[in-house]
Order: C-alpha cells, then structure tokens, then sequence
C-alpha cells in the first residue's frame, strides 16, 4: 500500500479526496498494525475497491470500531451514515 495521501482532505464528504486507501491510512495512523497492507490492492478497478473497502470495514471491526455502513457507503462517499 502506497502511504502518499493525496492533496490534503478539508472534509470527509470531499468525493474527490477521499478514496479507501486514505481511510486506511487514517487507520493506521490510529493503529499501525490494525491491517496487513499486503491486502490493500492499488488497483482502482471496481473488483479491487470492493474488496478494499471490504477489508476496511473488517479492520476497523476488528480494532473495536462501531460502524453503521456497508462498503457502498464508502465508494459512494455516503456522509448520511
């Protein structure tokens, strides 16, 4: 997984700055091992951000996060949720 994050985010509902791979590098900014980045797929083809964001959502489960989304939210840029 790539840790360069792109132009700075001002917001979470920036659609144009927010992509999965920024939330996993909010995640590991919370806890470094919380997710093995040989699982994160640099592709942006659809298959490939399902999945991350599948594995997201796992991660942050696994580390004790209360989450009220499904992985469409995050694609979407869902910010009712």
């Amino acid at each position: 997984m790539n840790s360069k994050i792109p132009a700075p985010i001002r917001s979470l509902s920036d659609k144009q700055g927010i992509t999965v791979l920024v939330l996993f590098s909010l995640l590991k900014g919370i806890n470094k091992d919380s997710f093995d980045p040989a699982y994160v797929l640099e592709s942006q083809e659809e298959d490939a951000v399902k999945e991350n964001c599948q594995y997201f959502l796992s991660s942050a489960r696994k580390m004790g996060a209360t989450l009220f989304m499904v992985w469409e939210d995050i694609i979407k840029v869902n910010t009712s949720v």
